[in-house]
């Protein structure tokens, strides 16, 4: 990947690029200049006068732009995502260079990517033996993830029916670890209902257990504590996710969903 000409000859330029171009709802007129590719990390320079976006005239849509910090490996050319390609660089320092110059060779085990150099160790062994194994690229793309899916939840939760208000949310929010925030997204994002109406009666047991918020509704007061395991009856799982999606959209389907009587 790397060559000594590219590691010691030839500095490698990073530039913030844009690595995606995409309308907030699909719209098969509009045109781009770099469409979303997941996982293949493309960008594009611009320079004055670049289109980022073509549509009909008159027309008004809302474009989300992606920047992307790119570095440039100098004996290729290639503009590759920074945080990817330090990560790899990371991981052949560590597995192949380290073990290589102390052993000669680079069948050992490998070093965990997660000890703290920023102190001293007494004994280097003893602390590498406690060191976790989440590379810091994946850390990080896990603390952005977690950054991103915290917006989230308030854009997702707070039009809700049944949302106990915006001060008890983002303090719910606040006590979740990175970790719990991403698994309750990434129940969301799968479409489970069960998972929206469990997390809303998370939400309702926290305002109440902090003395904060109007009362729960009685779905969720009479199921307790249990967080995505407090479901409530099937019926009223129903009419939640009916208001909370009719919500969602906006329009004032929620009452006329609400009162259907369950399937």
């Amino acid at each position: 990947m790397h060559t000594n000409l590219a590691k010691h000859r030839m500095p490698a330029l990073a530039a913030t690029r844009v690595g995606a171009v995409y309308p907030d709802t699909h719209d098969p007129r509009v045109e781009v200049a770099i469409a979303p590719d997941p996982g293949v990390g493309r960008s594009i320079t611009l320079t004055q006068g670049s289109v980022l976006a073509s549509a009909p005239q008159g027309e008004r849509i809302l474009l989300n732009v992606v920047p992307t910090v790119a570095l440039q490996r100098p004996h290729t050319g290639a503009w590759v995502v920074a945080a990817s390609e330090l990560g790899a660089l990371e991981k052949w320092v560590r597995t192949i260079a380290i073990p290589t110059l102390v052993t000669g060779g680079a069948e050992v085990p490998n070093l965990p990517p997660q000890l703290d150099i920023t102190t001293g160790h007494n004994d280097t062994r003893q602390a590498l033996l406690g060191a976790g194994n989440i590379p810091a690229a994946d850390r990080a793309k896990a603390r952005i993830s977690a950054a991103v899916s915290r917006a989230s939840l308030v854009d997702l939760l707070a039009p809700l029916p049944d949302s106990p208000g915006q001060g008890v949310l983002h303090a719910w929010i606040a006590s979740l670890d990175d970790a719990q925030v991403l698994e309750r997204m990434h129940h969301l994002a799968t479409g489970q209902v069960v998972a929206l109406v469990g997390i809303l009666a998370e939400l309702h047991q926290f305002a109440v257990a902090h003395n904060s918020g109007s009362p729960p509704p009685a779905w969720a007061a009479e199921h307790g504590p249990g967080g995505l395991l407090a479901f409530p009856p099937v019926h009223k799982r129903r009419e939640v996710a009916a208001t909370a999606f009719a919500a969602r959209r906006g329009d004032n389907a929620a009452p006329r969903l609400a009162s259907r009587q369950p399937l």
